[in-house]
């Protein structure tokens, strides 16, 4: 019998493809007390995945995952349990002290012990034989979050749908990415008649009406100030022309919603869609969701994908965000990130404002400041022009995405 020893902490990627790679017959879970308070769920990550170890595993617990006699204790736990079976164990998922004592343990009982490199998280290198072992296998989003104790909370279907409403309206994203400068598509001014103190009030009604409920036109409220784009929405939702210029037709919420800022999302999404086997992109969503255990709020990830192996979010952001003067989007995208304390992660923040930099064109000093201390990179408005100029060229989006050639 093949057993595969996994010590469970912080980085379960490692321990996810070597199960993948190798296939045991069985698995022996080597979690600290601290992950299972975190609620890690390897076995979900494999089940997300196809692999069912559910009844071909063990899980021997660890009182110290940091200091070497608790984790002594526990190897020869889990090795009392198939004495006579052939083991391996994957040194990387571990803390320092659980991977030296696991080395030392097998490295004299004659197992294999293997390792890989965060460089090159598709090969599996067995010390051992001084061999490389090739995973085929790519994970998902679904599969990377479980391993962290998060499900996803949107139905497959209506992640489906979205995408393909998506598709079907992308030129017209790629036109409100063109003209995005002058964009004033909807109008939801209650007009001079309304006193101004209750004009805010008022504009909040009829935009809330129309996101709940739709737009039906002719309506001042549609005023697609460019040409080309007035064409191109009109296409995307099937309008019909008038003599006199008005359009005549229907416009319901989700295309309220893509009018009112969402197009970002959905143009970008189309970009990564269709480059992504190019770019070496897993899984590409648009508005996937998922919480931690049975939380009863979650997280909204407007685009969302997996790039060797590990989990990357790009939030979108238009308009001019005049009230929110400090940028706190990030501290959002932050917050989504450390609430998983996953290691393998990157952010983008895709933005049509120009408040963020200076007259010099660059990102205003406590801005960059903070998108360096949180690794996350901004698109902004003269990037996302020029994609929306050369929607093809897959090479502009790679070096939007990652300036590093070396990270691809």
């Amino acid at each position: 019998m093949n057993i595969l020893l996994c010590l469970i902490s912080d980085q379960h990627v490692p321990n996810l493809l070597s199960v993948h790679a190798l296939r045991p017959d069985r698995i022996v879970l080597l979690v600290s007390q601290r992950m299972s308070r975190r609620g890690t769920d390897f076995l979900e990550a494999l089940r997300q995945g196809g692999l069912d170890y559910l009844a071909s595993h063990d899980v021997v617990g660890l009182e110290s995952e940091d200091s070497f006699p608790p984790v002594r204790k526990a190897l020869q736990q889990a090795y009392a349990l198939h004495p006579t079976a052939q083991w391996s164990v994957n040194l990387t998922g571990g803390t320092k002290p659980m991977s030296i004592a696991a080395h030392e343990f097998f490295k004299a009982l004659g197992g294999n012990l293997l390792y890989t490199s965060l460089s090159q998280p598709n090969q599996l290198l067995n010390l051992s034989r001084d061999e490389r072992i090739e995973c085929t296998h790519r994970l998902t989003i679904t599969e990377f979050l479980a391993g962290y104790g998060y499900l996803p909370r949107k139905a497959s279907q209506d992640i489906a749908d979205d995408e393909s409403r998506a598709r079907r309206w992308w030129q017209a994203a790629r036109s409100m990415a063109l003209h995005s400068q002058d964009l004033q598509v909807l109008n939801f001014d209650p007009g001079a008649t309304v006193p101004p103190e209750s004009r805010n009030s008022e504009r909040d009604k009829a935009r809330k009406k129309a996101r709940d409920k739709g737009l039906s036109l002719p309506s001042a409220v549609y005023r697609p100030a460019h040409p080309d784009l007035a064409v191109d929405l009109a296409a995307a939702f099937e309008l019909t022309p008038t003599a006199s210029g008005e359009w005549i037709g229907k416009i319901d919420k989700y295309g309220v919603d893509f009018l009112l800022g969402r197009w970002l999302e959905v143009f970008l999404w189309g970009l990564l869609d269709r480059h992504g086997s190019t770019l070496n992109l897993d899984d590409v969503r648009l508005g996937f969701a998922a919480s931690h255990g049975d939380a009863q709020t979650f997280n909204d990830f407007d685009i969302s994908f997996m790039h060797r192996q590990g989990l990357c979010l790009l939030e979108c952001k238009t308009g001019e965000q005049e009230h929110d003067t400090s940028f706190d989007i990030l501290y959002k995208l932050e917050a989504i990130l450390s609430g998983i304390r996953a290691l393998r992660t990157r952010s983008w923040l895709a933005v049509t404002t120009r408040r963020i930099y200076g007259p010099d064109g660059q990102l205003k000093p406590h801005i960059a400041d903070r998108t360096a201390l949180y690794n996350c990179t901004i698109i902004g408005p003269d990037a996302i022009a020029e994609l929306a100029r050369n929607p093809d060229d897959a090479a502009l989006l790679r070096k939007t995405l990652f300036p590093v050639r070396s990270e691809t």
